[in-house]
């Protein structure tokens, strides 16, 4: 799981969206999905729940481009594409 949690980039992603958005690093699968939802919000959790999805698919294609592609990447880009997944994944929101 160094992948998703301990990755230098990838703490620069985490920590971006900690100042952003207040939530905490996880530390592992079971607590992104889990124990890191205890106390947000009703309305909040189904972002959450977007979010890291997208944060963790991010995280794979742009580590892909660096192992496969040669491609440098940065944590900015990164986050670009978590925004680019959160707008085209948004309409499997249900609406209130």
């Amino acid at each position: 799981m160094h992948l998703f949690f301990e990755c230098r980039v990838v703490g620069a992603v985490w920590n971006t969206t900690h100042l952003a958005f207040g939530l905490t690093q996880p530390g592992c699968i079971s607590h992104m999905f889990g124990s890191c939802l205890t106390g947000l919000a009703k309305d909040v959790k189904p972002l959450v729940l977007l979010g890291a999805p997208a944060t963790c698919w991010s995280i794979w294609l742009n580590r892909n481009d660096m192992v496969f592609g040669k491609k440098k990447t940065t944590p900015l880009q990164v986050i670009f594409e978590v925004s680019h997944w959160l707008c085209t994944w948004s309409i499997l929101q249900k609406p209130d």
